[in-house]
């Protein structure tokens, strides 16, 4: 049994926003703080130890080879790497327009020279959405896995066929995603995929993986390369600088935080040993058991029903949200209210205990404000 740190009366469904730490891995990050502030200087063995460790779990998580893996700081960090790598100034760019605002302030704030086609994206039909709208100059489509506000995932494997016999890339924010269900990205022919690691991987802040497709490491610019993306045999000699590696890790620049890093690592163990089948099969049930209680009083659900996210996201036919959530708050019901929708979302931690005392603590609002 996963153990975490909070109260016993606290209902949690913010995993979308903030995961919560597992006991275990808080005591795994203090006793490296501890190691750290009476060593002083770690040798360079003992840090790749726990840079290693996480990047081969990270790899084993998406059935992905290690090397594919560059440990970044956060998925912006991951999806600016991303574009930078692909993208030239006459290049167009497609983009999901309900992306997460992540996307679009990489997008508008520094490719200042390239054309943004923002499109809405059919959750049912995604390929014919983007479809619709490639012409000439077009050199990636940039959409989010999962909708953040509402839930929705977005079926890729048909997108990735047809963008790759175009020579489109495909770059992928998964942070709504990655810990919820499997997804092995080569698959789905991604040939970006970032994943931050403060929320469905439990809440380490300053942690990320960027997935690289090792196909196109050939056709891009391989740029945002540091001294640490290299093969340094030893930190004594700086007479000769090695060649940075060819793969993922190029996408490293220099010093690592290691304290987030082993934190992230020994989450991941706990994905990989669990197994990404039994998670997303407990979040169905969690959801479908929810979703079946909101249809019958008055909520509007805004989450296709066989989503495969562990999102949520409803809205009350005549009641305020923002009631409802501050309401819920008080009764240390922990939901995040998002684009005046009430996000619900359920993990592999949660339990159908969890989903009824929420459903109650809903009845007696509504019986309150007399609709039952």
């Amino acid at each position: 049994m996963i153990k975490f740190c909070t109260p016993v009366n606290l209902k949690y469904f913010n995993w979308a926003s903030t995961g919560l730490i597992p006991l275990k891995t808080k005591n795994e990050m203090l006793s490296l703080i501890n190691y750290l502030s009476r060593k002083g200087n770690p040798d360079k063995e003992f840090i790749e130890s726990i840079v290693e460790d996480c990047r081969r779990n990270a790899g084993e998580l998406l059935n992905a080879k290690p090397e594919s893996i560059a440990l970044t700081h956060n998925t912006s960090e991951g999806l600016f790497i991303a574009m930078l790598n692909i993208i030239s100034d006459k290049d167009k760019i497609i983009c999901d327009k309900n992306a997460f605002p992540s996307t679009h302030y990489i997008l508008n704030y520094n490719f200042l020279n390239n054309e943004k086609i923002f499109i809405d994206i059919d959750y049912d039909d995604p390929l014919s959405s983007i479809k619709k709208h490639i012409r000439k100059n077009v050199k990636v489509v940039v959409v989010d896995l999962v909708n953040y506000a509402n839930g929705n995932y977005i079926e890729l494997k048909d997108a990735g066929r047809y963008l790759k016999e175009k020579g489109i890339y495909l770059v992928v924010d998964g942070i709504q995603g990655i810990g919820c269900f499997q997804f092995n990205p080569y698959e789905y022919n991604v040939d970006f995929l970032s994943v931050g690691g403060t929320k469905w991987l439990l809440g380490i802040f300053g942690s990320g993986f960027l997935y690289v497709n090792p196909d196109i490491l050939p056709k891009i610019k391989k740029v945002y390369t540091g001294w640490l993306a290299a093969p340094w045999k030893n930190f004594t000699d700086f007479s000769i600088f090695p060649e940075p590696y060819e793969d993922g890790r190029r996408f490293e620049t220099g010093t690592k935080n290691i304290i987030s890093l082993k934190g992230l690592s020994e989450n991941l163990k706990i994905f990989n040993y669990v197994g990404l089948q039994k998670i997303e099969k407990k979040i169905q049930i969690l959801k479908i058991a929810f979703i079946n209680f909101i249809s019958e009083y008055g909520f509007t659900l805004y989450t296709i029903k066989s989503s495969r996210s562990g999102i949520v996201s409803i809205k009350h036919n005549l009641l305020n949200s923002e009631e409802i959530y501050n309401f819920l708050n008080k009764k240390k019901v922990i939901i995040s209210l998002r684009n005046d929708l009430l996000r619900f979302s359920f993990h592999y931690f949660n339990n159908l205990d969890d989903v009824n005392y929420v459903t109650r603590r809903l009845k007696f609002f509504l019986t309150k404000k007399g609709f039952l």
